[in-house]
């Protein structure tokens, strides 16, 4: 029996424009030339597996992500999802430097409909503990990697996607994401990382080159 895909891309095709440069600005035009990122992509995710994400930097990695996120809406194709989704990022532009890291997991809690509980909750399983009273500005980067991943982990989404969430963790800090992917919940777990050690724990690999991606075993 097949089971049942929980994240499907059905002839996905993603666009971005660049930046505008001064020829564009002449025409008023506010961005750049149009560069076809993600090109037919058909992928089928299952419940259970952890689909590690490789390629070259800026093969498209990121941008397949946001895309299953729902952060960025395809050209033509579509995503679908089955369960909610929790998404890791520690990108500086995910966060409000004077919140502290408490009141960002109490806003994603109120976002997704969580029990205020859930802070707690997962900032025990992404190991903060005093610091949750600090403001970002006052964090680590090793900090607030743990923030980008303990706000993906709110209300137990189905789907987990990770956005190389371990640059800036110490080694305490890459062992209990190591732990967290090979844990059985969530559900379905796809990572973009250049950390070989978790890259080994997948069971799939997503290659994306050149606007084209693969599914392979590992």
């Amino acid at each position: 029996m097949t089971t049942p895909a929980i994240l499907e891309f059905d002839g996905v095709r993603l666009d971005v424009f660049g930046r505008a440069g001064l020829r564009e600005l002449c025409r008023l035009r506010l961005t750049g030339p149009r560069r076809t990122v993600l090109d037919d992509v058909h992928v089928r995710l299952s419940a259970g597996e952890r689909v590690v994400v490789l390629g070259p930097n800026g093969s498209g990695k990121t941008t397949l992500l946001r895309a299953a996120a729902g952060v960025l809406s395809p050209a033509s194709g579509h995503v679908r999802v089955h369960g909610r989704v929790g998404w890791g990022v520690t990108d500086e532009r995910a966060f409000h430097r004077r919140l502290t890291m408490r009141a960002h997991l109490a806003l994603a809690c109120a976002l997704r409909g969580a029990p205020a509980s859930e802070v707690d909750r997962v900032a025990q399983a992404c190991g903060l503990g005093s610091e949750l009273e600090q403001p970002l500005d006052a964090c680590s980067t090793g900090q607030r990697a743990r923030l980008g991943l303990a706000r993906a982990l709110v209300g137990a989404p189905e789907v987990l996607l990770l956005d190389e969430v371990e640059r800036g963790l110490d080694a305490e800090g890459r062992a209990a994401l190591a732990a967290r992917l090979s844990a059985r919940d969530p559900s379905l777990v796809v990572y973009a990382t250049h950390d070989t050690a978790l890259a080994a724990l997948a069971t799939r690999v997503l290659r994306v080159d050149a606007g084209r991606v693969t599914l392979e075993a590992t």
